[in-house]
């Protein structure tokens, strides 16, 4: 088969459309080779497709056992950031009282400067296992669309292709316009 294909490309390698009876074998060659393709896939279809039957069985049954699984990893994982979070605040809260303090009993011995400890939460944790570490990601939401710059909006290419297929020929800002596409052959 491999052998019938690359013998009609060699021979059909210099084919160019120029006239009239060149466009219409061009479309029967286009047909046969359609037709050839649609053969070769539906060989391949079966081969194939009790493999993908066998494969869509066995993902199902690993994802029956895996689910469950990482919906435990995602509850604890969630909890450990609970935690870290209201750590973090009580070591922010406790760093506020130490600077508090710092501040008064500098103020009371009359000195401009003091040293203050400096409290961290540590973001690392390490066992003889596992490591986990809480990495801080800058995030944003929207509180005003109204406010935000243009240039962080983006064309629904859908809604404009609906928009044109509906009849519409004019969006301000768009340029609408019909351009030639290979023919198609049946």
């Amino acid at each position: 088969m491999a052998d019938e294909v690359e013998t009609f490309l060699y021979e059909n390698q210099e084919f160019k459309v120029t006239d009239q009876a060149t466009f219409n074998q061009a479309s029967e060659l286009i047909k046969v080779v359609n037709t050839r393709i649609k053969q070769v896939d539906a060989k391949r279809h079966s081969y194939t497709d009790p493999l993908n039957t066998t494969i869509k069985e066995i993902m199902a049954d690993a994802s029956a056992i895996i689910k469950p699984l990482e919906d435990f990893v995602k509850e604890v994982k969630l909890s450990q950031l609970d935690w870290f979070n209201a750590e973090e605040a009580r070591v922010k809260a406790e760093q506020k009282r130490i600077d508090d303090e710092a501040l008064a009993k500098a103020k009371e011995q009359g000195v401009s400067e003091v040293q203050v400890p400096v409290l961290e939460v540590n973001k690392t944790a390490r066992t003889g296992f596992a490591t986990a570490t809480v990495i801080k990601k800058w995030v944003w939401k929207t509180k005003d669309e109204s406010k935000v710059p243009d240039e962080f909006w983006c064309l629904d290419t859908k809604k404009i292709d609906q928009a044109v297929k509906d009849g519409t020929r004019s969006i301000p800002g768009l340029e609408i316009s019909q351009e030639n596409q290979a023919p198609r052959i049946r």
